[in-house]
């Protein structure tokens, strides 16, 4: 179709534009970036990455941060964040290393059975060829922070990402800040759990998960 007119150019473009009319003005930057993202690398100490989030955990999510919502503006986030995740559905898609912490694993967001279903999803999803997932245990002792990031690879450039608990994102491209951060990245890489043991470690707290109910 491109070749007949550049069609699906077009068509590519206004999904772009209706995919980010959606979003708040402050994530936008982020949310084009990611998807221009060929790395992805995310800390998560509070909940689980978005791109790697079920649909249930992320409507659990959604329904603590935003209580007045109804269940169709829920929904409509949970779309939206679905929408998010399909790039790692592409022929070439990013690679993404996550580091989370084990207290975020253990976390009771949506009730047994929604834990149990993110769980099994996180496992799965490590077993991707272009996806690496480090879980920071408990007897790691303390991480270098306990903020959460993302740092991201766009075009050959390296960009630092993190968000402020009373609303809006932070997109920094200093040296400084790139720097800070793939040094906190080299640390929590170092002193995490390996992918193997990490994956056991998600088998394990799912099937924990199973049992409690």
């Amino acid at each position: 179709m491109d070749k007949a007119g550049n069609t699906a150019g077009v068509y590519a473009r206004r999904h772009d534009d209706l995919f980010r009319q959606d979003y708040p003005d402050w994530f936008k930057p982020y949310a084009d970036l990611e998807q221009g993202a060929t790395a992805i690398v995310s800390y998560s100490s509070i909940l689980i990455e978005g791109l790697a989030q079920t649909e249930e955990y992320a409507a659990a999510v959604f329904r603590a941060g935003h209580p007045t919502e109804t269940e169709d503006e829920i929904r409509a986030r949970v779309e939206l964040r679905v929408q998010r995740q399909q790039i790692l559905n592409r022929t070439s898609p990013p690679r993404l290393w996550m580091i989370v912490t084990e207290s975020v694993l253990r976390m009771g967001v949506g009730g047994a059975e929604v834990m149990r279903g993110q769980l099994e999803h996180l496992a799965k999803l490590s077993e991707r060829p272009n996806v690496t997932l480090q879980i920071h245990r408990a007897r790691d002792g303390a991480p270098p922070t306990h903020l959460p990031f993302i740092l991201l690879t766009v075009d050959g450039h390296q960009v630092a990402y993190s968000e402020s608990w009373v609303g809006g994102g932070s997109v920094d491209r200093s040296t400084e800040a790139i720097a800070k951060t793939a040094e906190v990245c080299d640390h929590l890489r170092m002193t995490a759990a390996s992918a193997q043991d990490s994956l056991d470690l998600l088998r394990s707290l799912a099937q924990q998960q199973g049992a409690d109910e």
